[in-house]
């Protein structure tokens, strides 16, 4: 075999070996691939419920200075009486 063939069969080898390692890259990076997906989905639904607790919150927040500004008001009629009641008696 003549030293030119060897050469040729030696860098046949190496492009063969440079192919697989390739190959084995691209797996590598579809399989991390698809795990990043999963996790932005996840993300997104994560994302998805906090908003949905953050307008709860906002809601619940409301309510609650509402129901303060209705104790308050109560609470005015409340003493308003109570003076009314001892200028009676």
């Amino acid at each position: 075999m003549t030293e030119f063939i060897r050469n040729l069969i030696g860098l046949k080898l190496n492009i063969t070996r440079s192919f697989d390692a390739i190959d084995k890259m691209e797996r590598r990076l579809d399989n991390v691939e698809g795990r990043l997906d999963k996790i932005e989905t996840r993300l997104d639904t994560i994302d998805q419920k906090l908003d949905k607790e953050i307008s709860v919150r906002q809601m619940i927040e409301k309510e609650i200075k509402d129901l303060k500004q209705r104790v308050s008001t109560l609470q005015e009629r409340i003493e308003d009486l109570e003076k009314r009641l001892k200028s009676f008696s």
